[in-house]
């Protein structure tokens, strides 16, 4: 089953147990202050040696270590007050959730942080919470002014609604945020005209007995989207699929398959049907919408709840076209939930033609959430999920945004939550690849009774990494649906060229280099390289000893170069201020060839014995070999003429001894060592 849009619609859920949100919103979090002056200055080489260079990246050198997370115990500070604010590592606004026991991620400041708010420079009419005032940066950006007082409290710079008494019919879009109850009365009507839906409340939810929810069918998901045969007239469409397949048309008028999850917390919106006749039958339906009811207290729903498929259209002339298939419904509440009256997330039917009816939708996927509290003698219509509530607010404040890569040289994956229900034991939790997997004792769940875990590092794979979450009650069930949290992992540096020097085997007469590079992922994940360059071959780049250049500069000029072997040495720093554990190494020559040497020797230790698998290495990685079993070692007529450090470390790294010598043109060096 495919998840990738499902994921995406849960990237930004979140249960509101009463914390209230500071930190910026819509604030330039990716604005590090790198715009400098032009650094034109004539510098020595890293490696004290050769010709000045003129370093022409335009960029002063900056050291980026005060972004590192540095301590990432969760559990410091706590317990804290419900909807207080503090300044976590990095940078990051934290603020403590509803139960006082765990610190949420909230934002990341661009300057500094101070009593939990951000300070220094902001970004014009950028907006943050303060307690309950919504704060506002000013044109000049230079400070924050209140531009408003919640009589509730502020989240995500709005204030919420105090309650929502629907007595009337009334249209609604979007995420809602409420203090107090919502009821939707007898007789009302509440529409969502755009297909998509959250209701949030510190409350209860009730749509009372002849009232209504109705979301529109809006859906256009492209997983299970039906499918057509595109040539002739008498063709139909096929319905979508979601929470079931899409009925299949006259021959190759395709259903769409099923796809998301029935282990997450994960609704979306539905697929659309397929247009009749290669898009001159009846109109393929729309998928029906997603609603999403998010009670701190009980949900009831004794009245109609619906996120129905459209029918799929009509054609007189050609096939019929595919109906869309059921949306997406979610109850999720930290008490009870009664269900006595019905929830349908149906899919519509496929439209009638001149030939052959269009397929119909799927069925849609409603999801009941619950603390083991609830009564369902209700109608269900769609493809059930039912379960306790696992944690429905995940954040990270060492991986904070789930679209973002992040480098692989973190201090740790650090998580926190808001607790799932009153009466927990804890929960279980796992660190994997694969997106679809709630933990048990059985596949490997770890065990935690806090809302707050850090995870090693080691635990991250490239690529995608999922955390997953599911409770366990006060009477030991463990929950079977999950919610999760996505890490994505970077561990590849830039990839380095030079217009100018393009083969690493050539000698160049010029001195002046171009360099040029690209990162592995989006430009949008990293603020930038940090890089050195000098005469060694495994140099890794650290923000004390290097150069930064910003993501928006992928190429520079270094002029004036002595000869000789020179090595551009990169890695990419990302949105947080992590770097990757191992660096691009791209070497150059510049000169006329001096031609070529060997050099050899033997590696013994104390005692005089034979040391196999040293590693023997030329300019710390330059060039490099292991000695064989009588601890000798060879590099042949493999190295430019000239002097070098040769460096020789036992197997285990624990002796080193480094030694300077001159290789000459076609003679043999001889550097013996003796590790004590």
């Amino acid at each position: 089953m495919k998840k990738s849009s499902a994921i995406r619609y849960v990237m930004g859920l979140a249960l509101l147990v009463g914390c209230s949100k500071g930190g910026v919103v819509d604030d330039d979090n990716h604005n590090n202050n790198m715009n400098g002056p032009v650094d034109m200055a004539v510098t020595d080489p890293p490696d004290g040696g050769g010709d000045p260079t003129k370093d022409m990246t335009g960029m002063p050198t900056e050291d980026m270590s005060s972004m590192s997370t540095g301590d990432m115990t969760t559990t410091v500070g706590l317990p804290c007050v419900p909807g207080s604010y503090r300044c976590g590592a990095g940078l990051s606004v934290e603020i403590c959730n509803a139960t006082g026991t765990a610190w949420l991620y909230s934002a990341t400041c661009t300057v500094g942080c101070m009593s939990g708010l951000c300070t220094g420079a902001c970004t014009p009419t950028a907006k943050r919470c303060n307690g309950k005032n919504i704060e506002t940066c000013n044109a000049t950006g230079s400070a924050w002014a209140v531009s408003e007082t919640c009589s509730t409290f502020c989240e995500d710079a709005r204030c919420a609604l105090p309650s929502l008494d629907v007595g009337a019919n009334k249209s609604l879009d979007g995420d809602q945020l409420v203090d107090g109850d919502i009821i939707i009365r007898s007789g009302a009507t509440l529409s969502s005209p755009s297909g998509n839906l959250t209701l949030r409340t510190k409350g209860s939810i009730t749509v009372e007995m002849g009232a209504s929810i109705v979301v529109n069918a809006t859906g256009s998901s492209p997983e299970g989207q039906g499918s057509n045969y595109s040539t002739y007239s008498d063709y139909a469409g096929g319905g979508g699929g979601y929470g079931s397949a899409g009925t299949t048309a006259y021959y190759n008028g395709y259903g769409g398959g099923s796809w998301g999850s029935t282990t997450d917390v994960v609704v979306a919106p539905g697929s659309s049907g397929a247009t009749g006749a290669g898009g001159s039958g009846g109109r393929g339906g729309k998928g029906g919408g997603v609603l999403r009811l998010i009670a701190a207290k009980n949900i009831t729903v004794d009245g109609q709840v619906t996120a129905n498929g459209e029918a799929g259209g009509s054609s007189g002339s050609y096939g019929g076209g595919g109906g869309g298939s059921g949306g997406g419904i979610l109850l999720a509440a930290q008490k009870k939930v009664t269900v006595g009256g019905s929830l349908s997330a149906m899919g519509g039917s496929g439209g009638s033609g001149r030939y052959y009816a269009g397929g119909g939708g799927g069925q849609g996927r409603i999801k009941i959430l619950h603390s083991g509290d609830k009564v369902i003698t209700g109608t269900i219509s769609g493809a059930k999920t039912e379960g306790l509530i696992p944690p429905m607010s995940i954040s990270s404040s060492s991986h904070p945004d789930q679209s973002l890569y992040y480098n692989d040289d973190s201090p740790g994956l650090s998580l926190a939550w808001d607790q799932a229900f009153t009466g927990r034991q804890g929960y279980y939790y796992a660190v994997n690849t694969s997106q679809s997997r709630p933990p048990t004792p059985a596949n490997g769940g770890k065990v935690t009774a806090t809302e707050a875990v850090t995870a090693a590092v080691t635990d991250l794979q490239e690529g995608t990494n999922y955390f997953h979450i599911v409770p366990i009650d006060a009477m030991s069930n463990v929950g079977t649906v999950e919610n999760i949290f996505r890490v994505n992992i970077n561990t590849v540096p830039p990839t380095i060229s030079s217009t100018s020097h393009p083969s690493s085997s050539t000698w160049y007469a010029s001195p002046d280099v171009f360099f040029a590079w690209s990162f592995p992922q989006d430009d949008k994940n990293f603020k930038g390289v940090y890089y050195v360059l000098d005469r060694f071959g495994e140099t890794q780049p650290a923000p004390s000893m290097a150069t930064l250049v910003p993501s928006s500069q992928k190429q520079l000029l270094r002029a004036g170069l002595a000869n000789g072997i020179w090595v551009m040495h990169m890695v990419p720093i990302d949105q947080r201020g992590y770097l990757t554990k191992t660096a691009q190494h791209f070497r150059i020559n510049i000169g006329a060839d001096p031609g070529k040497g060997a050099l050899l020797g033997q590696v013994v230790d104390a005692m005089g014995k034979p040391v196999a698998g040293a590693r023997v290495t030329v300019n710390r990685g330059l060039f490099k070999t292991t000695t064989n079993s009588s601890g000798s070692y060879n590099f042949l007529t493999t190295i430019p003429v000239g002097m070098w450090e040769v460096r020789a470390t036992s197997l285990d790294g624990a002796l080193t001894e480094t030694k300077m010598d001159a290789v000459t043109k076609d003679g043999t060096t001889t550097v013996n060592f003796t590790l004590k």
